[in-house]
């Protein structure tokens, strides 16, 4: 998706109402995230604290999608408040949902072969 952000992102700023280095931070993020988040599924070891930083990022970014509508509200389309505000949805619930199994994600031992 942040791939995407950032390709479109000279039409998106219009769409959304946000500035241009606004949108290539989000598109950083979104691919910094992904990139992170595929990591640690390809990982035959996860530890406590690689899952941890998942599931606190997500939080923290969705914390900040709300700052930042409030912060650009007044340049904000309808379409980037939904942007916005569904992405702090959705990442928030994923925080919670990888907190929430933790323990169950935590990988300390190598398959066997």
């Amino acid at each position: 998706m942040g791939g995407a952000v950032l390709a479109a992102s000279p039409w998106l700023t219009v769409f959304y109402g946000m500035p241009l280095a606004f949108l290539l931070f989000m598109g950083a993020v979104n691919i910094a995230y992904g990139s992170y988040s595929a990591s640690l599924l390809l990982r035959a070891r996860r530890s406590r604290l690689q899952l941890t930083l998942l599931w606190g990022a997500n939080g923290v970014w969705g914390g900040l999608c709300l700052l930042y509508i409030a912060l650009l509200w007044d340049t904000l389309t309808v379409w980037g408040v939904l942007h916005l505000g569904l992405e702090a949805l959705y990442v928030g619930g994923l925080g919670c949902v990888e907190r929430r199994w933790m323990p169950a994600l935590i990988r300390t031992d190598r398959p066997a072969n």
